[in-house]
């Protein structure tokens, strides 16, 4: 093999590490194990692929989901095809107990109650002038962890374009939609009310006092049935080894929300290996960014197991 091309699949990995640089404390697994068949001189592929993943350092299921998938090439050249694809997946994820800070600031705010009079002896009465502001309602949130159910279907097309033998590279845009089914789950919060009083005193001086109200109230609470619409867009590069089973790649992908306010980041770096002709299997590791509950974000180790018959 000559020089150029043992740095290219390098170069091809090396594309997506800057992404290691970033810390984040959670780490899983993805693993799946997959079936397609390839018909009408393989411009169509019908595939069945099942998905487990984990978080929290792998120690709890994340999800687990099972996809039905068609793709069918409505262009299929030497140097370049485009394809469309269809997909649904059933997906059972679970999310994990979580705190959530809960401190509100209240605007500041003084009452004086100066209609109120104590009798002062000798027919006098003298006013009652007291008043509050208010300080930090100070809690915290705790939600345990639930399952929740939800469907997704996928609509997209993908371009891929061959400059040679060796490398491809490949575009993909993809609009889903998800319908999360409802849950329930506990919901506990903790409260210190805190409010500061100041009032007179016998002898006519000003003076702050702070009274603290604690309190744990433990509910049910549903998670309503939600739809969200995302648009994702994908951008692939694989090499192709001479005389290798193995084909490393690279991707970049990115979600945006359409009916909600969210983003996505997802950076993948690994190979795929030819078994044999019907086996094949991929590896990977990927670091990816969620702002909304539908992933964690972190680190993946991934592998993938796919017959083709």
């Amino acid at each position: 093999m000559r020089h150029k091309e043992r740095f290219l699949p390098l170069a091809l990995i090396l594309f997506s590490l800057p992404v290691l640089g970033q810390s984040d404390n959670d780490f899983g697994l993805d693993l799946s194990v997959g079936a397609e068949k390839k018909l009408m001189e393989n411009r169509l592929s019908i595939g069945l692929t099942g998905n487990f993943r984990s978080q929290d350092k792998t120690r709890r299921t994340e999800r687990i989901d099972l996809e039905l998938s068609a793709a069918y090439k409505l262009i299929s050249r030497k140097r370049y095809n485009l394809k469309v694809e269809l997909s649904y997946e059933h997906i059972w994820s679970q999310k994990l107990g979580a705190w959530e800070n809960a401190y509100k600031l209240k605007p500041r705010h003084v009452v004086y109650e100066d209609d109120k009079f104590d009798y002062a002896g000798d027919g006098v009465f003298t006013p009652v002038i007291e008043g509050y502001t208010s300080g930090y309602n100070i809690g915290l949130n705790y939600t345990d962890r639930y399952w929740r159910e939800r469907s997704r279907v996928n609509l997209g097309a993908s371009f891929t374009y061959k400059p040679n033998k060796r490398w491809s590279f490949s575009l993909k845009e993809t609009l889903q939609f998800n319908h999360y089914y409802s849950a329930d789950t506990r919901k506990t919060e903790y409260r210190d009310k805190i409010r500061y009083k100041e009032r007179y005193d016998e002898a006519g001086n000003w003076f702050t006092y702070c009274d603290t109200t604690s309190t744990v109230a433990i509910y049910t609470k549903n998670k309503q049935a939600k739809n969200k619409w995302v648009l994702r867009s994908k951008l692939t590069a694989e090499y192709d080894i001479r005389r290798s089973a193995f084909s490393p790649f690279a991707s970049v992908d990115y979600g945006q929300g359409l009916n909600y306010n969210a983003q996505k980041w997802k950076f993948t770096a690994g190979t795929g290996i030819k078994l044999s002709q019907r086996h094949r299997l991929k590896v990977f590791y990927r670091f990816q960014t969620e702002n909304d509950d539908d992933e964690p974000n972190g680190h993946l180790i991934g592998a993938g197991y796919n017959f083709e018959f």
